[in-house]
């Protein structure tokens, strides 16, 4: 987490749930950690996040089928998406697009590959679009259930903006 010295983070990090509340969200959630909105004019939400680490292409096969995350591959150029903006391919495995909104466990969540990940996003599916409150957590703990083989690729802190109490 950023500079818990730095009273204005402080302040801003804490401002929507209290250090105690995101402790005890924390202490029931495995892989997924609390992730402070970037703020200013970017427009993103507050999030729940995992992140899992995929070192393969027949990883992120594994794990994209036993979570039901569907893994496409990259349409050949004029096929498949006319009218539509094309695909976003993975960077690491551009044979396949990158899986975006999808549901897994039945929750609507946001996935994406990085270089050296998988990470699975869950916000604002309740009340408040650009918050998370504790629907998510149970959300996200749902998704955990299916997380349990994958336990030990956990990237934890997911980024430098995630609550690990």
């Amino acid at each position: 987490m950023k500079d818990l010295d730095d009273p204005k983070w402080v302040e801003y990090f804490f401002r929507p749930h209290s250090r105690a509340e995101l402790e005890e969200w924390t202490s029931a959630m495995r892989c997924f950690r609390f992730c402070r909105a970037i703020g200013g004019h970017a427009n993103d939400p507050d999030i729940l996040l995992c992140a899992l680490q995929v070192d393969s292409e027949a990883a992120l096969i594994h794990l994209t089928r036993a979570l039901g995350i569907p893994l496409r591959e990259v349409p050949a150029v004029g096929q498949g998406w006319a009218g539509r903006s094309r695909p976003t391919p993975i960077e690491a495995y551009p044979r396949f697009t990158q899986p975006g909104r999808v549901q897994v466990a039945g929750v609507d969540c946001f996935v994406w590959v990085g270089q050296d990940r998988l990470e699975i996003s869950v916000f604002g599916a309740a009340s408040i679009p650009y918050e998370v409150d504790l629907h998510d957590v149970e959300d996200a703990r749902k998704i955990e259930e299916l997380l349990a083989p994958f336990a030990d690729r956990a990237i934890d802190p997911p980024n430098d903006r995630c609550f690990t109490s």
